[in-house]
């Protein structure tokens, strides 16, 4: 069945997610496949009885098909979202054949649910929102995600920044993190602004509330924010075009450029290849003009911008913004 919207629906056993629209959604024994409108590449979720996360694995792979690609790391996940017992497996596949196959487990009411991620790494980086929106929305039967709406959070007194601080420094040392910098910021006062550990290991160096960090994706939610804020106040729409908003922005076709609306900047939705060993290795170069420009390079907005283009038109500015396995 091929899913005309987005779809919240549920595995053989209850677990609940959403599968994205445009999908093709089927079930056979113990698994649920939801299979990329391209076809060839598929999220499967699959339901199993086992004693142990490796018992797990291979009987989800039983329910898929013959597994062809040797392990290459398995590594333990952190207990999350009603989940616990999680165990991540990568495997080795040829530079030929241009595809990612990563698979895991995870436990919830005496249950093991096995998930595989079989697809073409053209598939999965076009269609990463989506998948995305899968594997987020992944929650074990009957279980609800805590939400902090409409609670009114407490003042941070002296005792309570005590505790939060010793917590800090409780997960730096059982993660191995060298430093952490804590920055907080409540009725518009910094009431907490420390550093914990050192800069760099084996060196003195200390932290502090000054000490500049590599971003990474968290500018992605402080972006979508601030971009909310300026809705909420009226001083632009999420469906004005961004040219008119920033006249030089440009990607690597003009007709896909014409069609890009504030909504699609926060959506992993226009295309774009991606660029994180520009950013990671090369970040100190970089400024907001110089990465405009590097915006206007992308060689694949040229490539096919009928299949970017339909993308845009389909794209819904809710999607979630980033590629994030269990």
């Amino acid at each position: 069945m091929v899913l005309d919207v987005d779809t919240p629906t549920t595995t053989v056993r209850g677990n609940t997610f959403i599968a994205p629209a445009d999908w093709r959604l089927s079930v056979r024994g113990p698994a649920t496949f939801i299979e990329a409108p391209e076809g060839g590449s598929r999220i499967v979720l699959v339901d199993v009885e086992a004693d142990d996360a490796d018992e797990a694995i291979a009987a989800g792979w039983a329910a898929y098909k013959a597994m062809d690609w040797p392990l290459k790391v398995a590594n333990d996940q952190v207990d999350a979202d009603g989940w616990s017992k999680q165990r991540q497996y990568t495997y080795q596949t040829s530079p030929n054949e241009k595809r990612g196959v990563v698979a895991g487990v995870m436990y919830a009411n005496d249950g093991w649910t096995a998930w595989i991620y079989d697809m073409a790494n053209e598939v999965g980086g076009k269609r990463g929102a989506q998948v995305n929106l899968v594997f987020n929305s992944l929650l074990p039967k009957g279980y609800t995600r805590e939400s902090f709406a409409g609670m009114t959070a407490h003042e941070l007194d002296a005792e309570r920044v005590a505790e939060l601080s010793k917590y800090v420094m409780d997960a730096q040392q059982a993660s191995g993190v060298p430093g952490v910098s804590v920055g907080i910021i409540q009725n518009g006062e910094i009431v907490l602004a420390s550093g914990f550990g050192v800069r760099e290991l084996g060196k003195p160096g200390k932290v502090d509330g000054d000490t500049l960090y590599m971003i990474a994706s968290n500018s992605k939610g402080l972006t979508t924010l601030l971009l909310a804020k300026l809705v909420d106040a009226g001083k632009i729409a999420w469906t004005d075009p961004v040219t008119e908003l920033l006249p030089g922005f440009r990607l690597g076709d003009a007709e896909t450029t014409s069609q890009v609306r504030v909504e699609h900047l926060i959506c992993a939705c226009t295309g774009l290849p991606r660029q994180d060993m520009e950013w990671i290795l090369e970040f100190g170069a970089y400024s907001p003009e110089s990465s405009m420009e590097l915006l206007g390079t992308m060689p694949d907005q040229s490539r096919n911008p009928v299949l970017i283009t339909k993308l845009i038109k389909d794209c819904t500015f809710n999607t979630p913004s980033a590629v994030c396995f269990k």
